[in-house]
């Protein structure tokens, strides 16, 4: 599986986490007291860096990348 293959199923993950915080809060009272869930605000900022990370492989080399060796005074 490809890093870009890895970060969109985590952006697929983060993205149902998210809307199920929205859907179920952030914290809800049972018998045995308070329970908090994910800090929605973290669950957010994990989302955008992946964006983010997904927007850099796929920006102009389409994912593809290549590294050419140079030759800098007979070094390389």
């Amino acid at each position: 599986m490809s890093r870009l293959e890895e970060l969109q199923d985590e952006l697929k993950i983060l993205t149902t986490t998210y809307k199920n915080i929205l859907e179920g809060g952030q914290e809800f009272q049972t018998r045995a007291g308070r329970v908090k869930q994910a800090n929605l605000s973290d669950v957010k900022a994990q989302i955008n860096a992946v964006r983010a990370e997904i927007a850099e492989l796929t920006s102009a080399s389409n994912g593809m990348t290549d590294t050419i060796r140079l030759k800098w005074g007979g070094v390389g």
